[in-house]
């Protein structure tokens, strides 16, 4: 039974709720960054957006996307230890007022 070999780990994000402090670090020019073990929201390519903790965890507001990559506006995670020949599962709760594209990217850090 492929299930019964499983080993299953906690969650390696931490402060999954928003409810802690985010990080003020920033990624230098390689796009690096230690988060401190929570989060950053990072504006890049020009984009410009805030975000607010709700209740029901974090929202981006963006104010200047228009013709920017989908990943201008990042909430970032780092670092985040993944290990070769491994399974993992990542599961995300995404709201929208209108149609949007959301990029979700873990691992290769830069």
């Amino acid at each position: 039974d492929v299930e019964a070999d499983r080993v299953v780990i906690d969650n390696q994000l931490l402060n999954t709720d928003f409810k802690g402090v985010f990080s003020t670090a920033t990624p230098d020019d390689q796009g690096v960054v230690d988060t401190e073990k929570s989060w950053i929201f990072f504006m890049n390519s020009g984009a410009e957006g805030t975000f607010e903790l709700t209740e029901d965890g974090v929202r981006v507001i963006p104010s200047n996307i228009s013709g920017k990559p989908n990943y201008s506006l990042q909430l970032i995670q780092s670092p985040i230890s993944l290990e070769g020949s491994s399974t993992y599962k990542v599961s995300i709760i995404a709201k929208a007022d209108a149609p949007r594209k959301l990029t979700l990217k873990v691992g290769a850090t830069g």
